[in-house]
């Protein structure tokens, strides 16, 4: 994994009672135990050559916390990873935020359907697994979108 907050990899290995070894490698700390290896840093800077072979990515509030100037640029770092290191069978779960009406306020952000098919359609079949509304106020809904990603 590649997340930029130190204190959520720590928590991380905590709650699941895990002790991990810590490393540097460039502009990362990598935690590493067992199966998991999360690097610490700027996914931006993130290359093939670090990552290694991936069975899948799970999304949870990366992609809803950038704004829309960054959005394309974190979508394009990740095709460019899937293609470089993904393994066959790999997917991806991707989950968004939906305003209804939408706006820009964030983050997190608003992200409908339409925007996470122009992001992955050209390597991916986008699959809505479900839709769930999380607040209901009289003039907008907040929704939690779940997709799933699979190779074409």
């Amino acid at each position: 994994g590649v997340e930029l907050s130190e204190l959520a990899v720590r928590a991380f290995f905590e709650e699941a009672g895990l002790e991990a070894s810590v490393s540097s490698e460039g502009p990362y700390q990598v935690f590493r135990v067992g199966p998991y290896s999360i690097w610490v840093g700027d996914f931006f800077q993130m290359t093939a050559e670090h990552l290694g072979p991936i069975d899948a990515i799970y999304d949870r509030a990366a992609l809803i916390a950038l704004p829309q100037n960054l959005r394309d640029q974190y979508a394009k770092t990740v095709l460019m990873l899937v293609r470089q290191c993904a393994r066959p069978g790999f997917e991806m779960v991707q989950i968004a935020l939906e305003r209804v009406p939408h706006d820009e306020q964030g983050p997190p952000h608003s992200v409908t359907e339409h925007e996470v098919r122009r992001l992955y359609e050209s390597d991916f079949q986008v699959t809505l697994l479900s839709r769930e509304t999380l607040e209901q106020k009289a003039d907008q809904s907040i929704r939690e979108c779940v997709y799933r990603l699979s190779r074409r």
